[in-house]
């Protein structure tokens, strides 16, 4: 049964933490269908709760309203809570200038994150599956992509969460067969009009006259280059942060003697984390672009290459200079759940802390407090006149003087980010929690911080590098 696997798969990758409150994605399909099923099945099993999402994206007509009339009538049978959502793709599309196809996917993301954040959820479960994987790689691969969009779909994705990935379409459409389920069918599937579709439809039935597994082997390949993908970046990040100079806001220098000395394919992913961890556009920037910007190093003095607007890279003396224009800069984005619940005496205390706030780059770091001692919920904010923060249990010091103590720009202060209760900061995200509040041997109740780091935009689609 796909209910045993998918418990070992999420295990294996971590998907769902106990106590995680889960929103299914469901569209009524076959895939999205055999997800919600599992999940409801699992939950008690995994200590989750689980909510059906539906988006009915205002196309399709009356078959767009029978899939939402499906969904929640599948929910209810099933007992479990399902929220609808409704967008207009089609206004979408034409305002932004998008391929329907896209402005779907962009409003469909959207609107299943404000539910996550009215519900307070924890995760997002898509059902995408093994093939869906393979096609992903090959569009990739046309596209000219590199390690990044070969690895295609992640597992997890911040909270975004993919527990369907180990299967084949024909594995859940069996699975849905044996329990008797039905499910809808979208007539555009049918379509070769999109890529996609091309793809399902036409290439790959001639893949599996080749081998029959092929879609299998696909994204066993892309298994493997994600792992190399990710050493690769664990190498980019080091170097970035151990010689370049970011001091000035909105400005990395990247010394040029050092730069030369490392492989192309390291001093191209340098440039792209670069860029990433300055918040520049990247569904801009080209394979190509990253290419030009890494050759810079070898140019003379004074050579510029223009980024879009956003910015700038300059070769300069002994150093590439990739800066920011004043008025493209914007803040990173973070967002924090909280949640209180008893303490155990076995819970282990996450250890480490986040030097620079760029290494929350689509990660999460998690942080527990002795809430008894604090008695309200936090907020995610910027620091406030009248602010405190504690360095050792009992001590009480302004937030303006501990940075001063600790040497951070002035530049910088405004800028950072606080999980705060009142006055009292709880955590400085990015340097250190406040001491007075960590959890002790009388602590009778927890209170769990978790921060996300800014994500790119569109990054499933790994764009063109």
């Amino acid at each position: 049964m796909l209910k045993i696997r998918m418990r070992a798969y999420v295990s294996e990758q971590g998907l769902i933490p106990p106590g995680s409150h889960v929103l299914a994605a469901c569209s009524g399909g076959a895939d999205s269908v055999c997800l919600l099923l599992l999940l409801k099945e699992l939950a008690e099993e995994l200590d989750i709760r689980v909510t059906a999402v539906h988006v009915n994206h205002g196309l399709r007509g009356t078959e767009a309203d029978e899939d939402e009339a499906f969904v929640q009538d599948l929910a209810e049978k099933a007992g479990i809570p399902c929220v609808v959502k409704r967008v207009d793709a089609g206004t979408f599309r034409e305002q932004e200038r998008l391929s329907l196809e896209e402005a779907a996917r962009i409003l469909r993301y959207r609107a299943l994150e404000e539910v996550r954040a009215a519900l307070d959820a924890d995760l997002i479960a898509a059902a995408h599956h093994l093939e869906d994987q393979a096609e992903t790689v090959l569009l990739q691969m046309l596209r000219g992509s590199g390690l990044r969009g070969l690895s295609g779909m992640r597992p997890k994705n911040g909270c975004l969460i993919r527990p369907m990935l180990p299967f084949t379409r024909e594995e859940i459409l069996e699975e849905l067969r044996d329990r008797g389920q039905s499910w809808r069918e979208d007539q555009t599937n049918a379509s070769d009009m999109y890529a996609r579709n091309l793809l399902r439809n036409q290439v790959f039935p001639l893949l599996r006259q080749i081998r029959g597994d092929a879609a299998r082997k696909i994204a066993e390949t892309a298994d493997t280059v994600r792992e190399a993908d990710r050493y690769l970046a664990g190498k980019a990040e080091e170097w970035i942060r151990q010689y370049g100079d970011g001091k000035t806001p909105g400005e990395l220098r990247l010394p040029v003697d050092g730069f030369l000395e490392q492989p192309l394919f390291l001093r191209q992913e340098i440039i792209y984390l670069a860029l990433r961890g300055m918040g520049f556009r990247m569904k801009d920037r080209t394979r190509k672009n990253i290419e030009d910007i890494a050759a810079l190093s070898e140019k003379a003095t004074g050579k510029r290459y223009p980024l879009l607007g956003e910015g700038e890279a300059v070769r300069e003396y002994g150093e590439l200079v990739i800066r920011r224009t004043e008025a493209s800069r914007k803040e990173p984005v973070y967002t924090m759940r909280a949640r209180v619940f008893p303490y155990r005496k076995d819970m282990e205390i996450p250890a480490g802390e986040w030097k620079d706030l760029k290494d929350f780059q689509g990660k999460e770091c998690t942080k527990w407090f002795d809430y008894g001692k604090i008695n309200q919920m936090p907020v995610l904010r910027t620091r406030q006149e009248g602010d405190r923060f504690s360095t050792y249990p009992g001590s009480r010091k302004k937030l303006k003087d501990y940075l001063i103590d600790e040497k951070v720009p002035r530049e910088k202060r405004d800028s950072l980010m606080l999980a705060a209760a009142g006055s009292e900061v709880l955590w400085i995200i990015g340097m250190r929690m406040n001491e007075s509040y960590k959890v002790a041997e009388n602590t009778e109740e927890i209170l769990e911080i978790t921060i996300t780091g800014a994500e790119d935009e569109r990054e499933d689609q790994y764009y063109d590098l």
